[in-house]
């Protein structure tokens, strides 16, 4: 259990006030549940420094709040992805104003009863902020979207407040990436309130006015500033730092550059064209960054600058430095607001590149004979050093720490190379001395130079990764050096590559060293890496070996382990983090993907999965991302199995016949800490209930072998460190039910992420069986509503197709003309359901009406929402945000005093899934799933008043439109009953 991860069940009708802060979230690495957090009707005031307080964290709101006399109402501290909406925040309120009054000179007096009072002492003024908005760390760390303001209603920010007030500012400390997808939807200012105020805050501020209810017009709000003031068409706000852009939508191209330099020191100037011709005003772009990074020379560090234009143009930079024309040796791109931005792509973004001085030798500090570690980079935490020995004699190399505890096959050196040198058609030599110790011993390490990865004594290897975020795949992996000797205290590492379309397109290209275990100190001296001419022409494909440490396949396995079958070829729930090349299955992301691979085929008779772990990467502290193998039905679908941590219990466990995962902890500070791995397996048993089995092992599985074997009907599964000696896990095997002893299964495995954001596991699977067989497949449902039973609103239905709501009505809605008495369970599944704009969307809604129920008598149009609940006699809807996956569900019910409701929700978006309304004998409920095979009820059953005990009733669809724009969604209504 993470605590900061938790959601937030119910949290309404609260009170926080006369405190420093009112409501705050404030652990040390922020509170960031998996789905929306909301704080609802939530009342703070009179607070000294914020009303409400979230900090470093995401995904929380504030709903149907009321906030008032604050210093600061909401404060959204390095939080991302808040939603604030339906709120009264105010500034001075007359009554506070008539307190502070009659107080006199004492309300200035410690502590401060005047809001007006500074904070700090040097502070001239200190005016009241009604919201206040702040960057955040990147545009995809744990999913992050920008936060919304929607329905909020400003007031008490303008004469009789504090000097210098407002409704809106941004913050000007720990200056990251300000997210363009900020928004404000449905704002209101009473009185004279000034509306927003950007001075001293940072200076590339962006806030899209999606209704233009703040400004008058869409448009985006930005800091008056040359560094973003682009579009010809910005105005400045007299008195604010602000400038307005009316119709314009603005995107964010992150430009990373190396870590070495200093901030501020370049200077990217940016010119071209908007998407309908305009020439831009040229923006003058530096890193304005000012939180320190943590280590500057990890090989995940960059310096940033943040280049926001309007969507769809056409642009050329130029770095300068000093005011002269330079180059920063890469310059790598990718779209900050990749997800949920407000329009296209930049048809073009180019960065000028200087004629480079040298490209026949790449490398920079490549005898470490000036004492430095200049130029040089390192994967995990524990940085690089100088060492005072050489090889061939020489004074100084290059030393990689690498912990037996929290060190692996990744640690290890690198060095980002020119780009401008990278050609296709020419071919580049690697050379370097390597020298290999074993930190328990001192003395030299022998490794195996015919070693693969999963061999723990393989030697390492020199590999180049190239990357190109803008396209696909993103990264391409090639082995450049091999040791060829091992038995010497400094051996030759050497080989080449031809660069081939892919590596020349490459933004950033990256030569790297590592590939030895735990324990084990890389050092390298004296490397080159030399260009010569064109030899032929390459292959226009690029391998994609996973990041740690390139596949060195061996001649023939290791005689203990079993001989690799050839693999069913698997299929991947996605493309963003799964690599599949070959035999190897490499499973990444950075933006808290979930992932899932499963044969196209299924298996028959005894079978056997083995998965090999070759390589692993650390994601923070605490328990990291879980490897989960699986069997499951063959009518099984990627989909099915693919879900969020939230989901593991009610949807995959349901859609699974047996599974098995690890776990491992890490502490980057305490490395040592619970150097164990757990192992869980559930099976299920002849009675068709899950039998959960585990154990443990004093060894952190940084790599190693997890399998999951059936045989005679029974299942097993087992781990291992080696390959070699095998741990049963649990009291051995548990016996399928009978439909499962022999009948044809899919084989998978997937990443159970532990609610982190980022993972990297490289894998190699293997498998034997009896054979493999086609798949078989589910039939098509049929609608039980077609044209020819229902009335409807804006909705056609047929037997095959379903049901279409598509926006002819305000609202849609279809209604039985049978009804239907006794027990009846009424399912509907999402099959497609369009998204428009950015916020909220069109709600579905399943409910029993009375017999005598026509589509004349159910309240379906504007503001009918309430009568609509007040009129069935149960309904279950749900709620969908275009940029949160989260699905929001309520279950309204009748009782003898009136209308009640309870709610529910999971973390993924009902645009494919299913809800479930219920009934009974005299008890009705609710339920939502993904899949179907298993279901997450909303709320608890309900009893409903003795009339409706088996009495005929109808059944009804209908869509809620949350004051979206449009809608357009196409389902599949099934019914059953006894």
């Amino acid at each position: 259990m993470i605590p900061n991860a938790l959601d937030l069940f119910l949290f309404t009708d609260n009170v926080s006030h006369s405190n420093s802060q009112g409501l705050q979230t404030y652990p040390q690495t922020g509170y960031r549940p998996s789905n929306l957090a909301v704080f609802r009707n939530h009342k703070s005031y009179r607070n000294r420094l914020s009303g409400v307080f979230f900090h470093a964290g995401g995904r929380l709101s504030i709903d149907g709040g009321y906030i008032s006399d604050n210093k600061i109402g909401i404060d959204i501290d390095m939080d991302h992805s808040d939603v604030i909406s339906n709120t009264i925040v105010v500034g001075s309120s007359p009554a506070y104003k008539a307190v502070v009054s009659a107080m006199g000179h004492a309300a200035s007096h410690y502590p401060a009863t005047s809001l007006c009072a500074p904070i700090q002492t040097d502070d001239d003024i200190s005016p009241q902020v009604g919201v206040r908005l702040d960057s955040y760390h990147d545009g995809s760390l744990f999913g992050a979207t920008g936060s919304t303001l929607k329905n909020v209603t400003f007031s008490g920010f303008g004469s009789g407040s504090c000097a210098g007030s407002s409704a809106l500012h941004v913050d000007g400390e720990d200056i990251r990436y300000f997210d363009t997808r900020n928004t404000l939807v449905d704002i209101t200012v009473l009185d004279d309130s000034q509306r927003i105020d950007l001075c001293g805050g940072e200076k590339q501020v962006a806030i899209r006015d999606v209704d233009g209810s703040m400004m008058g017009k869409q448009g985006f709000i930005i800091s008056d500033s040359n560094a973003i003031r682009a579009h010809p068409a910005c105005v400045s706000v007299a008195d604010t730092c602000a400038a307005f852009c009316p119709g314009v939508c603005l995107r964010t191209m992150t430009v990373m550059v190396p870590s070495y330099y200093a901030r501020g020191s370049l200077t990217l100037k940016m010119t071209g064209t908007t998407a309908d011709g305009q020439t831009i005003v040229p923006i003058f772009v530096q890193d304005i960054q000012t939180k320190e990074i943590f280590l500057p020379q990890q090989d995940s560090s960059y310096g940033r600058l943040f280049v926001t234009l309007p969507a769809g143009g056409t642009y050329h930079g130029q770095f300068f430095m000093d005011g002269k024309p330079t180059w920063p040796h890469f310059t790598d791109l990718k779209y900050e607001d990749k997800f949920g931005n407000c329009g296209p792509d930049f048809a073009s973004f180019d960065i000028e590149q200087l004629v480079p001085d040298r490209c026949n030798s790449l490398i920079r500090n490549a005898d470490f004979e000036s004492g430095t570690t200049d130029y040089w980079l390192h994967a995990g935490s524990y940085g690089v050093e100088v060492i005072n020995e050489g090889s061939n004699g020489s004074s100084k190399s290059l030393l990689a720490p690498n912990p037996k505890y929290g060190g692996g096959r990744y640690v290890g050196v690198g060095q980002r190379l020119d780009t401008r040198c990278i050609e296709e058609g020419f071919t580049y030599t690697l050379s370097a001395m390597v020298k290999l110790v074993d930190t328990s011993t001192g003395g030299p390490y022998l490794c195996n130079l015919s070693g693969y990865t999963g061999d723990l004594n393989s030697c390492p290897l020199g590999s180049l990764r190239f990357t190109n975020r803008l396209g696909e795949p993103e990264n391409a992996w090639e082995t450049v050096g091999r040791m060829s000797t091992n038995n010497l205290e400094w051996n030759l590492m050497t080989g080449s590559h031809t660069a081939n379309d892919f590596d020349a397109a490459a933004y950033s290209v990256y030569l790297y060293f590592n590939g030895v275990p735990a324990g084990i100190n890389i050092q390298v001296d004296d490397v080159s890496f030399v260009r010569t001419y064109e030899t032929g022409t390459p292959s226009t494909t690029p391998s994609t070996h996973p990041t740690p440490a390139p596949t060195v396949e061996p001649s023939s396995p290791p005689s203990p382990m079993p001989a690799p079958a050839v693999p069913s070829p698997f299929e991947g729930s996605n493309t963003d983090s799964i690599l599949i090349v070959d035999e190897t299955i490499r499973l990444t992301t950075e933006s808290a993907v979930d992932s899932t691979v499963l044969t196209k085929e299924a298996h028959i008779g005894d079978i056997v999965l083995t998965v090999e772990i070759q390589a692993r990467s650390m994601s923070g502290s605490g328990y990291q991302p879980q490897l989960v193998l699986f069997f499951a039905p063959e009518t099984t679908s990627v989909a099915d199995v693919t879900t969020n941590d939230n989901g593991f219990g009610d949807f995959f466990e349901s859609s699974v016949v047996a599974w098995m995962k690890e776990r491992i902890y890490f502490n980057p500070n305490d490395p040592n800490l619970l150097m164990y791995t757990w192992f869980n397996a559930k099976v299920l048993d002849t009675d068709s209930n899950f039998v959960s089995e585990g154990g443990s092992k004093n060894n952190r599985m940084n790599s190693g072998f997890l399998r999951l074997q059936r045989s005679g009907g029974s299942i097993d599964s087992y781990y291992s460190f080696d390959g070699v000696s095998w741990a049963e896990v649990g009291g051995g095997p548990v016996l399928l039910p009978t439909s499962y002893r022999t009948a044809p299964l899919k084989l998978g495995y997937r990443i159970k992420r532990e609610w982190k954001s980022a993972y990297d596991i490289t894998t190699h699977p293997t498998i034997t069986s009896n054979g493999a067989v086609t798949a078989s497949t589910t039939s098509d449902p049929q609608s039980y509503f077609d044209d020819d039973n229902i009335e409807r609103i804006g909705t056609s239905c047929s037997s095959s197709d379903g049901c279409n709501l598509a926006m002819d009505a305000y609202n849609s809605a279809v209604l039985s003309t049978e009804t239907f008495s006794g027990d009846v369970s009424f399912i509907v599944k999402v099959e497609n359901r369009k998204v428009f704009g950015t916020g909220y969307q069109s709600g579905l809604a399943l409910f029993f009406a009375p017999a005598d129920a026509t589509l004349n008598l159910v309240p379906t149009g504007r503001n009918e929402d309430g009568a609509f609940n007040d009129y069935v006699i149960a309904a279950v809807s749900d709620k969908i945000h275009a940029s949160i996956d989260h699905t929001w569900t309520t279950m309204k019910y009748q009782t003898d005093s009136g209308t009640l409701s309870q709610s529910g929700g999971d973390g993924y978006k009902n645009t494919q899934g299913y809800l479930m309304l219920e009934r009974a004998g005299n008890v009705v409920s609710a339920s939502m799933s993904a899949n179907s095979h298993g279901w997450k009820a909303i709320g608890v059953p309900k009893v409903l008043p003795s009339k409706y005990a088996g009495a005929p009733i109808k059944l009804g669809i209908r869509t809620f439109r949350n004051w979206a724009s449009s809608y357009e969604i196409s389902v599949m209504p099934t019914v059953e009953q006894s």
